[in-house]
């Protein structure tokens, strides 16, 4: 009886294992989707380049509007891709108490309409109790 006993025990264990090892498991066919990051005129080349056969598409119902890649679920085919080069620029003073970050990112993509990827800080100049607005883009 206990032989019997310690026979269905395995058995139920090896089927909640089993179970548990494939409740990661995606179907083939199924679509996965990956955040690409703020939308610009290339989110459905991206997509492509780094899925394979994938479709882009932005949101335009957020601000910024942001990239999605829906593709066929599996390791990414394309090479990675290549680093952006930032540029940065000053846009004068700034103070924590009347501009912190957020309005600097204001500022900045005011100054630099067009720009990809516009995000502000203001920075503190080392050895002074003056702050700069900087903005950092994709060049």
């Amino acid at each position: 009886m206990a032989k019997h006993f310690s026979c269905i025990f395995a058995l139920i264990f090896v089927f909640l294992l089993i179970q548990e090892n494939m409740t990661g498991m995606v179907k083939a066919d199924a679509i996965c989707q990956k955040g690409l990051g703020e939308c610009k005129n290339d989110c459905d080349a991206r997509c492509t380049q780094l899925y394979g056969p994938g479709t882009g598409k932005c949101d335009y119902t957020l601000k910024p509007p942001l990239c999605t890649c829906y593709y066929k679920c599996g390791p990414p085919s394309g090479p990675p891709l290549p680093p952006v080069a930032k540029c940065h620029e000053n846009d004068g003073e700034c103070s924590l108490q009347s501009c912190n970050d957020d309005c600097c990112t204001t500022r900045c993509k005011a100054k630099l309409p067009g720009k990809l990827e516009v995000v502000g800080s203001c920075q503190q100049i080392i050895g002074t109790p003056q702050r700069l607005c900087l903005c950092d883009f994709d060049c």
